[in-house]
């Protein structure tokens, strides 16, 4: 499953969520290698943790907010939160995709909300690691997949910067309520 929603929550949240992460006073954090591969060094990056199972954040509501708005128009329950973390890559001179990865080895599905509208698209794998789908960054769209589909960022090239929300989460009832 790999579902691609356009304006994902309404415009006003959009400008909203906006205005918080490109705030001068946003505390962004460097990363050498973002993407969670170890020896990945060419993937640096500012991240920000919101959630590590639990609020790490100020912008911890804000975000959970945004995900419930998008899980309703899926349909689906969100029961436990594993991580929210907002992650800023920025401009390349050449082409760079990320390692594929997945962000846990568990059952569980991912959302990437994309702040602002970018390049550095997400790109999507098969068992084979074959490209099976390109997602563009635009703002208040949303991509909500299964969490064991391997995935990859790219560095924008043209944009100066590509921001995105990464939320990893379960929808199991046997779970506790965490969020």
């Amino acid at each position: 499953m790999i579902e691609v929603i356009d304006n994902a929550v309404p415009k006003d949240l959009q400008k909203y969520l906006r205005k918080i992460f490109l705030d001068v006073n946003f505390p962004w954090f460097i990363v050498d290698e973002i993407s969670g591969v170890a020896g990945d060094a060419q993937t640096e990056g500012w991240a920000h943790v919101i959630r590590a199972n639990e609020p790490v954040s100020p912008h911890n509501d804000l975000c959970l907010a945004t995900l419930m708005i998008v899980a309703d128009k899926l349909n689906i329950s969100v029961n436990n939160v594993e991580r929210i973390r907002a992650g800023l890559f920025t401009q390349r001179d050449n082409p760079r995709i990320h390692n594929p990865h997945i962000d846990y080895k568990f059952k569980h599905l991912v959302m990437l909300y994309y702040i602002i509208d970018s390049d550095g698209p997400t790109f999507f794998y098969n068992e084979n690691n074959e490209i099976i789908k390109t997602v563009e960054p635009k703002q208040g769209r949303a991509v909500v997949f299964d969490g064991l589909i391997k995935h990859a960022s790219s560095s924008p090239i043209s944009s100066t910067k590509r921001l995105v929300i990464n939320y990893n989460f379960n929808t199991d009832d046997s779970n506790p309520t965490n969020v």
